[in-house]
């Protein structure tokens, strides 16, 4: 006897077929799972042996030793990359003024103010420039208190400075202003705990001496935190070089600084 079947009870039967099919997967799928969890070993089972894979074996290859010899024994003074004199560790001075520069400090500053104060064409550059004015007058009559060394050896040596500086700098052909390094200061101790490394910052100069602009050089650097950046990039500004009418309208140079944790 053929049975015939509704459209309706095809249906039913179809849908029972694939509930079946899932539950079997699923039941499957049920049993893969507590077979993985009987074979996890515990970690305080003293019998139980258990290996790591792909574990990573500290060795000096790629271990990473970070050096910080560079920042010790460090003098607090700056160091023109173009000075071309013999060094020595104990016999030295900083630069002495050019030939070629006014013989008078005090005339270098005022024709060096009355440039700067015709190029900018406002009070806010004069009263900029008394400042550094007094700064500078300030440094002659206070001493500077340094932390691991002195700042300079006073003996009218014709040596520079063989160890390791806060600060270096180099523009080619040019010094810093009056052949005095004090223009390039030092703010290698204003960023605390935790701030030690270098700070490369490329400047860019103008023929007055001005720096006119400066950026951090990131791959010449380390140790960076966003205090010894900013301190470095607003030092960096505020730095004067040597007027030269045969440099170009805007030459590259660098500064270099380093910092001390304290």
């Amino acid at each position: 006897m053929k049975i015939v079947l509704r459209k309706s009870d095809r249906l039913f039967l179809a849908l029972i077929a694939v509930a079946l099919g899932y539950l079997v997967i699923f039941m499957l799928l049920q049993m893969s799972a507590l077979e993985e969890q009987e074979n996890i070993v515990p970690f305080n089972d003293a019998n139980a042996e258990v290996q790591l894979k792909d574990e990573l074996e500290l060795t000096k290859e790629n271990i990473e030793i970070l050096d910080n010899s560079s920042n010790q024994n460090l003098t607090n003074t700056a160091r023109d990359l173009n000075d071309n004199r013999n060094k020595s560790m104990d016999d030295w001075s900083e630069n002495k003024p050019s030939a070629n520069q006014n013989s008078d400090p005090v005339q270098a500053a005022k024709d060096f103010e009355k440039q700067l104060f015709a190029e900018a064409g406002g009070a806010k550059e004069r009263e900029r420039i008394m400042q550094d004015m007094k700064d500078r007058k300030d440094k002659k009559t206070k001493p500077i208190s340094t932390n691991p060394k002195t700042t300079s050896n006073t003996n009218g040596s014709n040596n520079q400075f063989a160890g390791n500086v806060m600060v270096d700098f180099k523009l080619d052909n040019r010094t810093a202003f009056e052949n005095n390094n004090w223009y390039i200061r030092n703010p290698g101790y204003k960023c605390g705990v935790g701030s030690s490394g270098t700070v490369m910052i490329r400047v860019k100069v103008n023929p007055s001496g001005q720096v006119i602009d400066a950026y951090l050089d990131e791959a010449s650097s380390n140790g960076l935190n966003s205090c010894m950046i900013d301190e470095a990039l607003t030092y960096a500004r505020k730095s004067k070089f040597n007027s030269s009418q045969k440099a170009p309208a805007s030459q590259s140079g660098y500064i270099r600084y380093r910092f001390v944790s304290q």
